[in-house]
């Protein structure tokens, strides 16, 4: 509406709809104002005798889809103030991962990787109010071995202490001498909101 009301006053002008008045200015426009309504099909509506919004209303979604197919749809949805194109939100990612070298590796060298990596990971879940569900653990050997160890998380990890944690757990299940580690890497999968109920949100 607000795109319609500028049309309507131009460039230099300035107009203010009152909540109370939308309904009657919504009503009074002509078909050929609203959005993907082009020459052809005001030109089927004039036919039909539908010259405005009102017209549309009158005329009914039935028809309008017998009329135009899933464009009857949107017009009708149009003509009732409902954006027919689906709401569009930013997707948060499926899978986190952050790695590092280890130039000298020994059991301190290590640890202090897993806090390092799990605080950067902390911060990419928090950034996206994320939990992760599982965790995996890549180690590259001096050998050009690489190994990967994952487990589940539950419940969803959202914090550097718990991230570290299980990267230290799936660790010493890799039975792993930290000598021969030249790079280590944590990858967090299963993202979630954090908190998230399985139910759809109340718009209002």
């Amino acid at each position: 509406a607000a795109a319609l009301v500028a049309e309507d006053v131009g460039p230099r002008g300035v107009a203010v709809l009152a909540s109370n008045a939308f309904e009657d200015y919504l009503l009074s426009l002509g078909v050929e104002r609203l959005p993907a309504v082009g020459p052809k099909t005001t030109s089927r509506l004039l036919e039909l005798g539908v010259k405005d919004v009102a017209g549309l209303r009158l005329l009914g979604v039935e028809r309008l889809e017998l009329l135009l197919g899933s464009a009857g749809r949107a017009l009708w949805l149009l003509a009732n103030a409902e954006d027919p194109k689906p709401l569009r939100v930013r997707q948060h990612p499926t899978t986190l991962s952050r790695e590092e070298k280890l130039p000298v590796a020994d059991s301190a060298a290590l640890d202090a990787a897993f806090v390092r990596l799990a605080k950067r990971l902390e911060a990419a879940l928090r950034r996206d109010g994320l939990g992760a569900n599982r965790i995996a653990l890549r180690l590259a050997t001096a050998d050009a071995r690489t190994l990967t160890r994952s487990r589940a998380l539950g419940p969803p990890a959202t914090s550097a202490g718990a991230v570290a944690a299980a990267a230290r757990e799936l660790f010493e299940r890799a039975e792993v001498d930290p000598v021969s580690l030249r790079r280590i890497g944590i990858v967090l999968k299963g993202l979630e909101v954090a908190g998230a109920e399985d139910r759809q949100l109340d718009l209002f």
